[in-house]
């Protein structure tokens, strides 16, 4: 089956790669996915973020602290971790596992929760986020069902 990437998490990407550059860092990461995710354009993950009491700008701060500063390449599309590359890939393999023609920023959040090495999943680990309930909330607002590979079971 192919899977597409939508425009929303074409978008979020896009945004992603320019805090990189914003904040002076060297690669993107989970974390600027997150920051994009919770600040950037109205989308599905926004609203699960929102409505799980996820402010952005404590997102924010959270990724600059756990991040250091360091020198972008460029304007263009920065460099991207392998912790980056393997939340993309977990994203499709959730958008396959639930027979989705798609991959959207809600795949992406559900792959950025399952795994606790991610940045991203560090900060809402730090902001006292229950990643269970962020879970539940993507499943039942989207329509997911319910799987057993969801947050590694």
């Amino acid at each position: 089956m192919a899977t597409a990437f939508t425009d929303e998490i074409r978008r979020v990407v896009a945004a992603a790669n320019q805090e990189v550059i914003h904040l002076g860092h060297a690669m993107i990461s989970t974390g600027h996915v997150l920051i994009a995710l919770s600040e950037h354009t109205p989308n599905a993950a926004s609203d699960v973020l929102q409505k799980s009491r996820i402010p952005a700008d404590l997102v924010r701060k959270h990724v600059t602290e756990m991040i250091p500063v360091s020198s972008p390449r460029g304007r263009g599309m920065q460099p991207q971790t392998v912790e980056f590359k393997r939340a993309v890939q977990s994203a499709v393999d959730e958008s396959l596992a639930r027979s989705h023609g798609y991959v959207g920023v809600d795949h992406l959040l559900l792959s950025i929760i399952a795994d606790q090495s991610y940045v991203a999943c560090q900060v809402l680990k730090s902001m006292g986020a229950d990643r269970e309930a962020i879970r539940r909330e993507i499943i039942n607002s989207r329509g997911f069902g319910h799987s057993d590979t969801d947050l590694g079971r």
